[in-house]
């Protein structure tokens, strides 16, 4: 089993020839007389113009070069304190202008956030820009296209968070991106929003079967370690109808949201209190996917910080693990695909917990192969 370890003077060619030939300058041949003093002062004008220009590029690359120096420094140490590239700035708004407006997402009654339908934009991540396009439902898609209620054929939705959404990847490299691909047998819906937990889940597919009428299948709902720490520092108390932020609280990083699994101070600070909650969602998700004859599909992954602590007997996946047995759902076990990779760095996006296109993709075989063929 591997472990993981964390991503803790120019040659300068002359202008002109110094030669005294009357050939380097044909333009003065003249006269004997007139032409050996023309040439002199020709020659000494043409070797301080010289000398201008060679103090001006010398200057110039001077210049560029501090430049390019600072701005690396700049970019180490936004990467190093986890913070957005100094260079994403300018490229998101020359992609912008060029792809459509970059705010495409908004704030939501009932779930608290979401995408704006059919909508286009490039969004900002510490490692760079990657493009976003919406459906009809204001679901992230390939294209900007409309989505029937009713499929003509077997529909999948598949739900979670930033990772489903695809958060950093362009629509072809994310999981749900390479599972449309690959089935083109089904209808494939990626209902993913950044920062959305279990409770989001519920309220936000109840909303789409009963509110506006959209038709599915098989649901996966792909459950992430960030779950019971977003229902503890990032949403106020559910009450079972709409999810609302919380005011104030902790700074939120990555070990706080990360190390309840194998952490016994988190565990009983907020873990085993929250991750009991998200159970009961999901109970409420599994009896309304009942109600409307929906084949619910219950996954699970690692973060790094699981792997790198070789926490494969976490806390988190025997949870979910024994709630799927205990409700007859069917498990999307993810664990040994990622702890037992040859290089599991390469399954995630460099110092990110969100997965890299070869995550994304192993998780994709996992999700067409829970789903099954028709």
């Amino acid at each position: 089993m591997r472990k993981l370890t964390m991503p803790d003077s120019p040659t300068i060619t002359p202008l002109f020839h110094d030669c005294e030939s009357p050939w380097c300058f044909p333009h003065l041949r003249r006269s004997v007389g007139g032409y050996n003093a023309g040439v002199k002062n020709r020659v000494r004008g043409h070797t301080r113009t010289i000398s201008v220009r060679k103090k001006i590029a010398f200057a110039c690359v001077a210049i560029v070069l501090s430049l390019a120096l600072a701005a690396t420094i700049a970019e180490v140490s936004l990467r190093l304190v986890g913070r957005r590239s100094l260079f994403t700035l300018p490229q998101q708004v020359m992609a912008s202008l060029r792809g459509g407006p970059p705010a495409i997402r908004y704030p939501d009654p009932l779930f608290h956030n979401g995408l704006l339908p059919k909508s286009s934009g490039w969004q900002t991540a510490y490692f760079g820009p990657y493009l976003i396009r919406t459906n009809s439902l204001g679901m992230r898609d390939a294209e900007s296209r409309d989505v029937p209620l009713v499929a003509g054929k077997r529909r999948v939705m598949v739900m979670g968070d930033s990772s489903i959404e695809g958060l950093g990847l362009n629509w072809q490299d994310t999981a749900v991106g390479m599972l449309a691909e690959s089935r083109h047998d089904l209808d494939i819906l990626n209902a993913g929003i950044c920062g959305h937990t279990t409770s989001s889940y519920l309220v936000r597919t109840r909303y789409m079967i009963e509110s506006m009428g959209v038709h599915i299948d098989d649901l996966i709902v792909e459950v992430d370690i960030s779950d019971p720490a977003d229902l503890e520092f990032r949403y106020a108390n559910f009450d079972g109808h709409r999810v609302t932020a919380r005011n104030g609280g902790p700074r939120i990083t990555g070990e706080l949201l990360g190390d309840w699994t194998y952490d016994d101070a988190l565990w009983d600070q907020y873990g085993r209190r929250r991750l009991a909650e998200c159970l009961n969602h999901m109970t409420a998700l599994k009896s309304l996917c009942d109600k409307h004859g929906i084949r619910l599909h219950v996954g699970t992954h690692p973060w790094p910080y699981q792997i790198k602590a070789n926490d494969f007997d976490s806390r988190a996946r025997r949870a979910w693990a024994t709630w799927c047995d205990d409700n007859a759902v069917p498990f999307i076990d993810a664990w040994p695909a990622f702890f037992n990779h040859l290089d599991p760095n390469s399954l995630f996006i460099p110092g990110d917990v969100h997965w890299s296109a070869a995550g994304g993709q192993i998780m994709a075989n996992l999700f067409s192969e829970a789903i099954g063929k028709q």
